[in-house]
């Protein structure tokens, strides 16, 4: 029999468990948050605490609703740890749909590694933890204490996870020294800060509320960020013994020229080979392409992201000594060797990757928001830009990772904002001749000659001259639409300029056009180039203008040799569409039972009104007629 009093208990621990306020149920969400969003942001708050330039508090708490598996990444902690950023304290927390507890996670719990396998500094780590839960929707919470030991770690706030994501409320805040002068720019958010002042410190404070999700916009002009954030930046900074100003890009650029000095020292080994090689040059571009040979036969790539090895680097000695060098160091180590031989050059930060935000650098607001470095070597008349981590790239070509936009160029006079090459349309170029001859059952056989520059270069360089023969064809057939297609000899060639170089491949193949059961017809569809089927844009309407991010020229002739007991007998219309974004046109000529069709297809980048919108729909629609609407018909002769 069971006693009363264990009943009682029983009661009790029920209701404490399933009667207990459940503050981040899903059922308590509003309904208009969930529209477009993957996870909901349910509270975050980040509180810096400034009490000295080297000595920073921040502590963060953060309550995510995940929806469904695509939110799924906004439920893992993730924190990165070095000798300037240290994790003093966490805790987490699961809840299912109700909001009822189901595991707490403590600091021992989080799983610690390297940043990766080849990364050399041993105190550069990420910290995570996953609950590894997938009943959606469910909750996390996670709170976090770190110890940051420079301003520079703390200069920008993204005030939601990302895309797809939306928020119920968030608060930001900052206390400081009085004597200490912080500024502070605000992205896509319309609220004031609330700043307040004390006898010995100030305070800034920032709430939002109910902030829907963002949607990626792949048409939107380039912005410095697409989702709500703040940017921090103080005159002052420190990292290590260092001290700079940063008020200005140019005091920002003097303190990571201040960084580096004294650390383009070469072994006298080194020295004596520099001298070997360059003593007879006549030229500087010869020079700089022997010691970025020398440079690339003599090291190696690897990855320093953290703390002061973020921003300072190896010496030239160390890395020609170990045959390694991050970005930075290999950068300094050939700004050395150009020295070495009396050619003056400058590193220079820049932001790398196809997702660039070109206005940060244009912001009032210096900060840290590069994550490269390249080099750039000088004379009276141009410049030699040069990417140092590439065993690809000439010197010279900078390609779309890091061309087209602004650098922060590091001189002993202080930052200098400057432009990398550009590579717009007349760079980016693609020509294609095919000539096919076709017997009288649809039998091809023909060559193709194409030259690529640009990023045309860029997408296929890899695939067509580094890798293996299997790669190559593979990715040469995909311009070559017959059927049973045999690939006969392929040779691809370097050529071009340092500047600019291009791939020149020619191919030998055979294949089948579509031949009727009756003999009588041949079914030809003419594609031999990169101009492809466009995917038609799912928008109907648009109400803000449009970014269209790279230009190109892309042409090709194609010159059918018909078998004399055959004649053509229906050719598409021709097609010529021009507008301000872009042009496409194709003509199909025959003349003695040779087919001539030639395509150019034009795009030119930059940001247009949401009235041409409907244009460019109708633009991308018109494109496909390259697919089964731009077939050929031959037919017997009677």
């Amino acid at each position: 029999m069971v006693k009363p009093v264990f009943i009682l208990f029983f009661l009790l621990s029920a209701f404490s468990v399933w009667g207990a306020d459940n503050k981040y149920a899903y059922a308590d969400i509003n309904p208009s948050l969930l529209m477009n969003a993957d996870a909901v942001v349910r509270d975050y708050k980040c509180s810096i605490e400034i009490l000295a330039n080297d000595k920073i508090v921040r502590k963060e708490h953060v309550v995510v609703t995940v929806l469904n598996e695509k939110g799924y990444e906004n439920a893992v902690l993730d924190r990165l740890e070095d000798e300037f950023v240290k994790l003093d304290d966490a805790s987490g927390y699961l809840y299912d749909a109700s909001g009822r507890e189901l595991k707490k996670m403590k600091q021992r719990d989080i799983v610690k590694t390297h940043i990766a396998s080849y990364n050399v500094f041993d105190k550069d780590f990420q910290l995570s933890y996953d609950f590894h839960y997938a009943i959606y929707p469910f909750t996390v919470e996670y709170e976090t204490t770190e110890k940051i030991a420079s301003f520079l770690f703390v200069s920008d706030c993204s005030l939601l996870p990302g895309f797809r994501c939306a928020a119920e409320n968030i608060n930001c805040s900052m206390v400081y020294p009085q004597t200490m002068d912080i500024r502070y720019e605000l992205f896509h958010i319309s609220e004031k800060p609330v700043e307040s002042v004390t006898d010995n410190s100030r305070t800034w404070n920032l709430s939002l509320h109910n902030i829907n999700a963002y949607v990626r916009d792949r048409l939107a002009p380039r912005q410095v960020f697409d989702i709500p954030a703040v940017v921090f930046a103080a005159n002052t900074v420190q990292m290590g013994p260092l001290t700079g100003n940063m008020d200005t890009w140019q005091h920002f650029g003097k303190f990571f020229y201040d960084l580096n000095i004294g650390r383009d020292v070469l072994p006298d080994d080194v020295k004596h080979a520099v001298h070997q090689l360059t003593d007879t040059c006549k030229t500087q571009d010869q020079k700089i392409g022997l010691l970025y040979d020398y440079l690339k036969a003599n090291t190696r790539y690897v990855s320093i992201q953290l703390g002061i090895g973020g921003f300072q680097a190896f010496p030239a000695e160390y890395v020609m000594k170990n045959g390694y060098g991050d970005c930075k160091a290999l950068s300094n180590c050939m700004m050395a060797l150009l020295k070495e031989a009396g050619v003056t050059s400058y590193t220079a930060l820049v932001y790398g990757g196809a997702d660039y935000r070109n206005h940060f650098i244009q912001s009032d607001i210096p900060s840290d928001v590069f994550n490269h470095e390249i080099l750039c070597a000088v004379d009276r008349k141009d410049t030699t830009w040069i990417e140092c981590t590439s065993h690809d790239l000439p010197a010279g070509y900078l390609s779309h990772f890091t061309g087209n936009r602004k650098a922060l160029l590091l001189t002993p006079g202080g930052g200098v904002v400057v432009n990398t090459p550009a590579y717009k349309i007349k760079e980016n170029v693609a020509a294609t001749t095919v000539m096919v001859n076709m017997d009288g059952k649809g039998g091809l056989s023909g060559t193709m000659h194409t030259s690529e520059s640009g990023r045309f270069y860029d997408l296929d360089y890899q695939h067509l001259y580094a890798f293996t023969k299997k790669d190559r064809d593979l990715t040469v057939s995909k311009n070559i639409s017959v059927q049973d297609l045999s690939m006969g000899s392929c040779s691809v060639a370097l050529k071009g300029t340092s500047k600019l170089p291009s791939l020149v491949v020619d191919v030998d193949f055979t294949g089948k056009a579509t031949f009727n059961s009756g003999g009588k017809r041949i079914f030809f569809v003419p594609v031999f180039s990169h101009v492809g089927k466009i995917e038609t844009l799912a928008e109907a309407v648009r109400n803000t203008d449009f970014y269209i991010a790279s230009s190109f020229d892309v042409r090709d002739t194609t010159i059918v040799n018909l078998d004399s007991n055959y004649k053509v007998e229906f050719l598409p219309k021709d097609i010529d569409i021009v507008y301000a974004f872009g042009s496409y046109s194709r003509s199909m000529v025959v003349k003695e039972n040779v087919l001539t069709i030639i395509r150019a297809y034009k795009q030119q980048e930059g940001e247009y009104s949401a009235a041409l919108y409907p244009d460019y729909i109708k633009f991308h629609a018109a494109i496909p007629a390259d697919g089964l609407a731009g077939q050929v018909v031959f037919a017997k002769k009677d």
